[in-house]
């Protein structure tokens, strides 16, 4: 578990040319040379995604150590109803940071936005998007079961993500960074929009309702014309 920890905190900031690169095939601005785009991308945001890939690493070492842990204790009929908490608690809470931290890599290549925007928009995408995100998250970390199951399953693995697998996986979040972002601008405009009617609506009851009661003119009597000239 320790060494493929230390092996994904080593490949995480070389996924941020992966998700650049990701980008602009999404959105149809690749450069000529792939090698360039790849590179142009981790120049721009290898920090970010050694941040990112280290807090998603130390969560699931946590939860996979809890759950080894457990294991062993149920093989020797020594698990307690604690050891169960212990292992199950920790993917409760931990599973959001991994969907945060998995969203912010995919709004760093989309968006220019600093370090503190970009978690912020991660958590109102996550928001808006709750069926989405948890699933696109869950796909995204079924390679890391096969890596940790043997030998022969961890080569399977790695051939099959390296032929396509962490491509699709870098598409399916830049994607879902792009969509999440249209959505929360477009509930944003409608909202604003209808908060602006209701208050031109407001203000206008308000202004009728303050409005000065306007006085009765009084009738003025009638007079003939003929006995005015008179006069």
């Amino acid at each position: 578990l320790f060494i493929l920890a230390g092996a994904m905190i080593i490949a995480s900031p070389f996924l941020s040319g992966l998700f650049y690169a990701a980008k602009r095939a999404y959105y149809q601005d690749t450069y000529k040379q792939f090698i360039n785009t790849y590179f142009v991308g981790f120049k721009k945001h290898w920090w970010k995604y050694l941040i990112l890939g280290t807090i998603v690493t130390a969560v699931l070492l946590g939860e996979s150590s809890a759950i080894v842990q457990l294991l062993s204790l149920k093989q020797l009929g020594l698990e307690t109803a604690g050891h169960y908490a212990a292992a199950i608690l920790p993917a409760i809470v931990g599973f959001p940071v991994v969907m945060v931290c998995l969203a912010m890599m995919g709004l760093t290549v989309t968006h220019q936005l600093t370090f503190k925007q970009t978690f912020k928009n991660a958590v109102v995408v996550i928001a808006n998007n709750l069926f989405f995100v948890p699933v696109t998250a869950a796909v995204s970390l079924v390679p890391i079961v096969g890596f940790a199951m043997g030998t022969m399953p961890a080569i399977i693995t790695y051939l099959v993500m390296a032929a396509a697998g962490f491509s699709l996986i870098a598409l399916g979040w830049v994607a879902m960074a792009d969509r999440g972002m249209i959505k929360c601008k477009s509930l944003k405009k409608y909202y604003s929009k209808k908060h602006l009617a209701e208050v031109r609506k407001a203000a206008k009851a308000n202004a009728e309702y303050n409005a000065p009661a306007k006085k009765p003119q009084a009738k003025q009597a009638y007079q003939n014309p003929k006995k005015k000239k008179k006069k």
